[in-house]
């Protein structure tokens, strides 16, 4: 499920204008971080290393530089870092 949730995140904080509606992107965006930030610190501190787990993957598999940029920024910008 965290997979699906950050391919999610990543797909509307990536998106370009043709693809979505950039305020429809944000307000998933907002809508997504809201939700995150009432988990207990505990599933925050799970979904921040599931993350880093992701980005860290990604990076070594020589994936998309943007994309691994925005998921080692992701917990800070979704307001969860612990």
């Amino acid at each position: 499920m965290m997979k699906i949730l950050v391919d999610l995140i990543v797909f509307f904080g990536l998106a370009n204008d043709d693809v979505v509606q950039p305020d429809e992107a944000v307000r998933q965006l907002e809508g997504i971080a809201a939700a995150l930030q009432k988990l207990t610190d505990i599933e925050k501190r799970q979904f921040v290393k599931f993350v880093q787990q992701v980005a860290k993957k990604e990076a070594m598999e020589g994936k998309d530089p943007e994309r691994v940029e925005f998921l080692r920024q992701l917990p800070a910008s979704l307001g969860i870092e612990i």
